[in-house]
């Protein structure tokens, strides 16, 4: 009982990311990487488990029990669609392996269920960032193209 208290309060304190909280408020600059597709996931939680907050989540499940330098996706969307930047876009990220190098990774939170705002967010950023890169909406993928996982559990075409 103690240990689950202790573990509460930890949880209220959660580790602090640098610009990991910072909303995207402008068009993204260009970077000296080059960029060729963005690749859609979901965090494929259970947010009754796992909790609401989505940057707690990814970087417990990333950087300390995976041992990723930071949580490994550019961007999230939050359950309530607040948009989230994590990784710089100019820093290769850690979310599709074999194409990572010429990519930006979204990633959604949920597993089964989403909401509408989450796909308006998405489809924003998905518009700005094919616009500032050059891109079109055959350059953006689903996870499950690369992997054998069903990830992100909606079709993109649909939201896009």
């Amino acid at each position: 009982m103690v240990v689950r208290f202790i573990n509460w309060i930890k949880s209220l304190f959660a580790p602090s990311l640098e610009g990991a909280k910072a909303p995207l408020t402008k068009t993204p600059v260009n970077v000296s990487r080059s960029i060729d597709k963005i690749i859609i996931h979901c965090t494929a939680s259970d947010v009754d488990k796992h909790g609401r907050n989505m940057q707690y989540y990814l970087y417990k499940w990333h950087v300390e029990e995976r041992g990723f330098s930071d949580i490994g996706y550019h961007f999230g969307i939050d359950l309530d669609g607040q948009l989230l930047a994590f990784r710089p876009i100019g820093k290769i990220g850690a979310h599709c392996f074999g194409h990572n190098a010429g990519s930006i990774g979204i990633a959604v939170h949920g597993k089964d269920k989403f909401y509408q705002w989450q796909f308006d967010e998405l489809k924003s950023l998905v518009n700005k960032l094919c616009k500032e890169y050059g891109l079109t909406l055959d350059d953006v993928y689903p996870h499950s193209a690369f992997s054998d996982k069903a990830c992100p559990n909606f079709d993109i075409k649909e939201v896009l």
